[in-house]
């Protein structure tokens, strides 16, 4: 019976692509677009019930038309495809370029990070995608390149397995260096035939005199008793060590998850920017911002 259930999932899995479905939807659009052009001031959205389509998916078809599809060039994302067919509520808080630099504030915004107005000029970008997800760190890249400061400085943690994968994408600022979280303890399922015990951070930015420090910060790791308020939650202690070194008046952080970076960023007196999309996430973020003081126990 499983056996049967695995060629099913695999037999409908192969057949599902998003992609043909979305240039599909964006060639019925292109052809809404034609016939609006040709059809009277307000004859349109009756012509389009006409055809037995509601205007909400009109709306929907056309808005995937006007996507530069060019730009995909494998598989499309269930997320990505939602956001340009479906579309996000877009939440924009006005932040001015000189946001907290000399307030020292730390912000968390519950919003998409593609739909943040970001501040230009940033010295410090660093994040922690979802590892799986390429298109994330495809829009990293183009947002560190339009934002991050000349002399500004990218720090990227990624996945083992994606290592390669995130280092042809991140192109946008010279590949300075891969830092290293250490456990001396780690379970988990192995991935190519090895048993992880460390998390890689990708460093981009130019090739100028920078803090010395290790590249290496060793975490000791109880069964993931760090992991208190998300899933994928890192440890305060190596965000913290670098950080302080960089001393930048701005940390960024477009996928904040838990908002380990942003309780650094206050120890350490730096205003941040975090934005997180999960309304869940989002709200402990913003609590453990608000009452975060920092542990004793946990002094690096």
């Amino acid at each position: 019976m499983l056996d049967q259930i695995s060629l099913q999932i695999l037999e409908l899995h192969n057949r599902f692509s998003l992609k043909r479905t979305l240039f599909d939807a964006a060639a019925i659009g292109e052809r809404l677009e034609k016939a609006k052009k040709l059809l009277p001031h307000g004859e349109f959205l009756p012509w389009v019930k006409k055809l037995g389509v509601s205007p909400r998916t009109a709306q929907r078809y056309m808005q995937a038309n006007a996507t530069d599809l060019t730009q995909f060039d494998g598989d499309i994302s269930l997320d990505r495809f939602l956001r340009i067919v479906v579309g996000r509520p877009r939440v924009v808080p006005k932040v001015p370029d000189t946001l907290a630099r000399n307030n020292r504030q730390q912000q968390i915004h519950h919003t998409d990070c593609r739909d943040f107005a970001w501040p230009k000029n940033i010295p410090m970008i660093f994040t922690d995608p979802p590892w799986k997800d390429m298109d994330a760190y495809k829009w990293l890249n183009d947002m560190a390149g339009d934002h991050l400061a000349d002399d500004g400085i990218l720090l990227v943690q990624c996945g083992q397995h994606y290592l390669s994968k995130v280092l042809s994408i991140m192109t946008a600022r010279p590949y300075l260096w891969t830092l290293a979280i250490v456990y001396n303890a780690m379970g988990g399922k192995p991935m190519a035939n090895y048993i992880s015990n460390w998390r890689p951070i990708l460093v981009f930015g130019p090739n100028k005199k920078l803090p010395i420090s290790s590249d290496t910060y060793l975490v000791s790791n109880t069964n993931g008793s760090h992991k208190k308020h998300h899933p994928w939650e890192q440890p305060t202690k190596p965000y913290r060590y670098w950080i302080a070194r960089y001393a930048p008046s701005l940390v960024v952080d477009p996928f904040c998850g838990s908002g380990t970076i942003g309780c650094v960023c206050k120890e350490l007196g730096l205003s941040y920017i975090g934005t997180e999309i999960s309304e869940t996430h989002f709200k402990i973020a913003r609590n453990r911002l608000a009452e975060h003081i920092r542990n004793e126990g946990d002094k690096s």
